[in-house]
């Protein structure tokens, strides 16, 4: 499976180089997205979330 932080830091490559069309709004959401994924912890079992914040 492809490591979504991965794809997403491709896509943005991919945007810099001109072969994507995005604006900058778009390229920021999907920067912080990559940067947010990559700070989860890599042990975390798929589909586990955390109980929700009350």
């Amino acid at each position: 499976m492809t490591d979504p932080a991965e794809a997403l830091r491709v896509l943005i490559h991919e945007i810099d180089s001109g072969e994507i069309a995005a604006d900058e709004v778009q390229r920021a959401y999907l920067l912080g997205a990559a940067d947010t994924l990559e700070s989860l912890p890599a042990d975390r079992p798929e589909g586990v979330q955390d109980p929700p914040v009350q």
